[in-house]
């Protein structure tokens, strides 16, 4: 692991990034490590990871997860990069090894992504994005339509799209850069979608590589969990990759369609910023209100 370099974001939940780079740690010593704190700095974080040799490095406050892993990009000096969230708990079911294996295999594949486990279920977010005139659809790419490689023995298929939990080539990844306009939403599939436009080819994804999302074991307070999604649900990244990609609608993996219109409606939506009473209704921190009239105790959704 020591050809391997961690990038991770650190932003407004320092329980899940000191659990995150001590489990990375733990399961795979010899990797490198490079944390970009995208919020207030935090000095536990700074210690831990500098106490297994890594790099702390400040960002401007909510300077977007674009911008941060840019510049995480751009400090890395090993052959291969690991992308993945502050909110990952890896164990040995991980796979990073074997991701590893398999692009050493295969030199001409770009990057492989593996797979998320939340609340112990194995989620899918892999397959094509078709680009058409006015909209994109995701096609995904189902584990029962992989293969076996027959180098590695690993399961894999080839797609357009992984999570953001993939391991790439960095002479690939340096060149393909993530949209700084994008603060959070939509910058993984602006960033894949970049990647496929630039005719790199397509990508590999493995469901035998597994990271756990959002471990139960850490305590994360309900304070922070909506101080966080106010920055992670906010509008103006959506409207921004709408009308960067110039499209109508997204449909999702499942059919699911997001729609341009429905940004419209987030004008008139407030987060509670406090326990408040509001037009005979009761409402709690971070519960959404929809008012022409906002009044104290509430904050737009950005």
């Amino acid at each position: 692991m020591k050809r391997v370099t961690a990038v991770i974001i650190s932003f407004l939940r320092p329980e899940y990034t000191k659990e995150c780079i001590k489990s990375l740690k733990n399961t795979y010593p010899d990797i490198n490590i490079i944390v970009a704190e995208n919020g207030e700095k935090n000095d536990q974080i700074k210690q831990l990871v500098e106490k297994y040799g890594g790099e702390y490095i400040m960002m401007p406050y909510d300077s977007g997860v674009c911008y941060a892993r840019n510049r995480l990009v751009e400090r890395v000096k090993t052959e291969y990069i690991l992308v993945g969230d502050d909110d990952f708990f890896y164990t040995k079911v991980a796979g990073v090894d074997k991701m590893l294996a398999f692009l050493e295999a295969h030199p001409k594949i770009p990057l492989i992504g593996g797979k998320i486990s939340e609340d112990g279920r194995p989620l899918d977010y892999q397959g094509d994005i078709m680009i058409y005139p006015d909209y994109h659809e995701y096609i995904a790419l189902w584990d029962k339509d992989c293969k076996k490689d027959k180098k590695t023995k690993l399961k894999y298929g080839m797609c357009d799209i992984t999570f953001n939990y993939f391991l790439g080539r960095s002479e690939i990844i340096k060149k393909i850069k993530w949209d700084e306009n994008i603060k959070v939403a939509y910058e993984h599939s602006d960033w894949f979608i970049e990647l496929k436009r630039a005719g790199i080819g397509k990508v590999a994804y493995t469901p035998e590589a597994i990271v756990i999302h959002k471990p139960k074991h850490v305590f994360i307070s309900e304070g922070e969990v909506n101080n966080y999604r106010k920055y992670r649900d906010r509008k103006s990244d959506m409207e921004y990759y709408f009308r960067k990609h110039n499209i109508q609608k997204s449909i999702g993996f499942k059919g699911e369609s997001v729609s341009a219109d429905e940004f419209k409606e987030w004008d008139h939506k407030f987060y509670a910023t406090k326990a408040l009473e509001f037009e005979g209704k009761f409402y709690n921190v971070g519960d959404i209100i929809i008012t022409d009239h906002p009044a104290d105790g509430m904050e737009p959704i950005y």
